[in-house]
């Protein structure tokens, strides 16, 4: 090193600048903001590992991809979360995404885990001797009471496989009495699979569950333990299963001392498409059809409340079950557990979706679902069949289970048309024509009856895609109901997407309404009213009339105006506006034999942001909003009369054209059911006014100017295409205005002037109208009355100047409330 340093030159200035204390410091500056770096990453991985808990889809802590020949069953990590498991060939056990166990009162959880196994070869179907499970926790043989096992969030996939038990999370707690399991929020799909069972015990496909068993014996607890199991799904498409449930809860008491059960089981869904025995190229013995379907399905032996509510159950397409059930509840114990610690019932629905021919098939019978709701396809014909029980239908709270060992009893404390069955909606695929009035439709039948309960509805609604709406009469038979088309009409909550015209409509005639009051006002009044005087017979003079009336004409004068304001309408509902408008041209004047006449072309434009609002009597209030926007031009002309001994009469009118465009959006349309709404429209507009008015002299430096016009504005036609694919035509809309008012302007000095007045608008039309699937839309409306007083401020140099400047200010009310400011340049040259 000293021999390239002696050797001087480059080597010698790279030491001594390394050895510089600046040097130094710039490199401690460096390796702090490094440091600071990998620290800030640091955190930045943690706030990823902190999302993953709310998108588990992408939860990648461990990815794993199982190969080889080991065929023993797979756990993972004990209190394990956030795997991603893969599996691909046949295993001779079980299968876990995650697992964790603990033998104190303590908690284990395993959350967010995925799990796919399985083969997208038919062909090639992957068997898994024992389960499939999203994750497991375990309790096993804790010695004191208070241990807590989670398996939440959980995502199972299984595809062509042949196993005794899919769960997309599990908990078991076995012999630790006092424990509590969750296992909530979990998804499963299982696609051409099939989940069958021995003789010895029967076999489950559920979104979620909690199975106890506890042998109590001198442990001197008084709970068995609790179980919560809600809002889990499991979807089973062209598969086959004996049993399927939302939420499966199971209790096991070994010894005969009285221990509470808590049962939570509520918002659990099951989804089962094109599945049963027909679904599979081989079935098991005896398995003619999945045995029970239920949205939860609890078993116990021993005291405790039960809340099992507003579980759903959907079939679809081409399946056949053997019983359906919204909760099923078996309790196998001489103590039942009484009606006001129960709740099998409320809420849980039954969704049954149609294939094009053909209905849905229950072998058995059908129990505790509040609501059914029903979609045929809109290519059924009249008569076309539903669902199809082979025992009973009980359209009030009736069987708990399979058994019929008892009906569950009615909580007198309930009111009672809270707990009646009713018919929540009867859709018709939207991918066809609208059925004619009259055609028919049978619900539901039941070889051994209907059993109504207190079930008295007499008409129904449903939908023909979002904004179709349906009318339905029932008719109730002993062993059908039937529901017969009254009608189909476009939904009522379109009128808000639909008043989104009307926010296109406002701005375009505020647009009309700075032409008028703030442009032409300024160009053709102050080319006609130039400097005169009393000689010149000038409104004001009290002169009389002469061939001096007007001064000499000036081409050109050019000039600018722009407005902003907010308003609001009342057009059947609300609509709020907040807009900006602008106009710029030039105008012309020329001497004519009675007097002076002007000639002005101008280019507009303006946008506004809107938000509106309508209350539907029936429905749900929607709420909506967007943005429009305009931009055009037009020509305008006025005529002034040589004046008289009273003053002077004028005629002005203009015509306008141009483009304008509109969004829409919504999350609040109810038969969306949760989606939102959103569309974008443009269209041409065109316009005209005419007006006459008269000019006379109120007092010294003071002038009246009394008027009266007509403005029309149209808009065009224009087809648009929702996000959700269904179309709305607006139709040509028009705005069709009479005003009537006065200004008064008086001179304040040397170059200043004010303005009051005041006008009435009376709107006869400001109708939008559209319609879908050639179903008229109610219309949104700005027809009526509004008032407005106007005060302004002019400015012009010695009163003669080629320079002008104009404020305002206008305030509404009426049919439009609000207020409004504007300014107005013009510049002869």
């Amino acid at each position: 090193m000293k021999e390239l340093i002696n050797t001087g030159g480059i080597w010698t200035t790279l030491y001594r600048f390394i050895k510089d204390s600046r040097f130094l410091m710039i490199l401690d500056i460096i390796m702090s903001l490094v440091i600071l770096g990998v620290v800030l990453l640091c955190f930045a991985a943690l706030a990823m590992a902190e999302d993953l808990v709310f998108d588990p889809d992408t939860a990648t802590y461990h990815e794993l991809t199982v190969s080889g020949t080991d065929k023993k069953a797979f756990y993972p990590d004990n209190d394990s979360s956030y795997n991603n498991v893969t599996i691909g060939f046949d295993i001779e056990a079980a299968v876990l995404g995650g697992y964790g166990i603990t033998h104190a009162a303590e908690l284990v959880e395993t959350n967010y885990n995925t799990i796919r196994v399985g083969n997208v070869d038919p062909a090639k179907r992957i068997d898994v001797l024992l389960s499939v499970q999203g994750a497991q926790a375990v309790i096993y043989t804790a010695k004191e009471a208070g241990a807590v096992a989670r398996s939440n969030y959980n995502r199972l996939y299984v595809t062509n496989v042949s196993t005794k038990a899919l769960y997309g999370g599990s908990v078991f707690i076995i012999d630790s009495p006092g424990s509590i399991g969750y296992s909530e929020y979990n998804v499963s799909y299982i696609v051409n699979s099939t989940v069958h069972y021995n003789d010895i015990q029967l076999q489950w496909a559920a979104g979620g569950s909690v199975e106890i068993t506890a042998d109590s014996v001198n442990k001197g607890q008084t709970s068995n333990g609790s179980a919560v199991v809600n809002h889990n799904t499991i979807y089973f498409i062209n598969s086959w299963g004996k049993n399927l449930a939302g939420a499966f809860v199971r209790f096991f008491r070994r010894a005969s001392q009285d221990l509470r059960q808590d049962v939570e089981a509520s918002y659990n869904h099951v989804i089962v498409i094109d599945s049963g025995p027909q679904s599979m190229s081989h079935a098991y013995p005896g398995n003619d059809e999945p045995e029970i379907i239920a949205g939860a399905f609890v078993l116990k032996n021993s005291l405790g409340y039960v809340q099992a509510h507003h579980n759903s159950v959907t079939l679809q397409g081409d399946t056949k079950v053997r019983y359906a059930f919204g909760t099923y509840f078996d309790q196998q114990s001489s103590d039942p557990t009484p009606a006001s610690d129960m709740e099998l019932f409320l809420g849980n629905t039954l969704n049954i979706v149609l294939p094009k021919e053909g209905g849905i098939e229950v072998t058995q019978s059908v129990s505790n679902f509040q609501f059914y709701n029903f979609t045929f396809s809109s290519a059924a014909e009249n008569g076309a069949a539903g669902l199809k029980a082979g025992d009973r239908i009980f359209l009030s709270e009736g069987y708990t289970c399979a058994c019929f060992s008892e009906i569950a009893p009615m909580d007198a404390s309930f009111p009672v048309e809270s707990r009646k069955t009713r018919i929540g909606y009867i859709d018709l695929s939207p991918d066809g024509d609208i059925p004619p009035d009259g055609q028919v439709y049978e619900l539901m039948s039941a070889e051994n009856g209907i059993i109504p309960g207190d079930f008295d509805q007499s008409e129904a609604e449903g939908q023909m895609g979002p904004f179709i709406l349906l009318k339905f009469d029932l008719k109730l038979a002993p062993d059908k109901l039937f529901s017969i088309l009254r009608g189909a009409l476009a939904h009522p909550q379109l009128k808000d997407p639909v008043s989104g015209g009307n926010g296109s409509l406002a701005l375009v005639v505020q647009g009309s309404d700075l032409i008028f009051d703030e442009f032409l006002e300024p160009v053709t009044n102050f080319l006609a009213f130039e400097d005169g005087g009393p000689e010149d017979g000038r409104p004001g003079g009290g002169g009389k009339a002469s061939a001096n009336a007007f001064p000499e004409p000036k081409c050109p004068r050019a000039a600018f105006a722009v407005s902003y304001g907010e308003s609001s309408y009342e057009n059947g509902g609300d609509l709020d506006l907040e807009s900006l408008n602008a106009a710029l041209g030039v105008a012309c004047e020329r001497r004519v034999s009675f007097g002076l006449a002007t000639f002005g072309v101008f280019a507009e434009g303006g946008r506004a942001s809107y938000d509106s609002a309508h209350k539907v009597s029936g429905y749900d209030g929607i709420e909506g909003d967007g943005e429009t926007g305009y931009f055009g031009g037009g020509l305008g002309a006025r005529l002034d009369f040589n004046p008289g001994r009273f003053g002077r009469f004028y005629l002005q009118g203009a015509g306008r054209f141009g483009r304008v465009d509109l969004d829409y959006r919504t999350d609040k349309f109810s038969p969306m059911r949760g989606n939102t709404l959103s569309y974008d429209a443009g269209y041409a507009y065109r316009g005209a006014y005419f007006g006459s008015g008269f000019l006379f002299p109120a007092g010294k430096n003071v002038t009246v100017d009394s008027y009266m016009s007509y403005m029309w504005t149209t808009l065009g036609k224009s087809g648009v295409t929702t996000n959700i694919g269904e179309r709305l035509e607006f139709e040509q809309s028009s705005s069709r205005i009479a005003r009537a008012g006065a200004r008064l302007t008086g001179t304040l000095g040397g170059s200043l002037s004010a303005r009051v007045g005041f006008n009435a608008v009376y709107e006869f039309d400001g109708e939008t109208r559209a319609s879908t699937r050639k179903r008229n839309i109610a219309p949104a409306s700005l027809k009526g009355t509004t008032g407005a007083l106007e005060l302004g401020l002019d400015y012009r140099k010695n009163g003669s100047g080629p320079f002008t400047l104009g404020v305002s200010f206008q305030t509404f009310a009426g049919k439009r409330k609000g207020a409004r400011g504007s300014v107005n340049l013009s510049y002869s040259f």
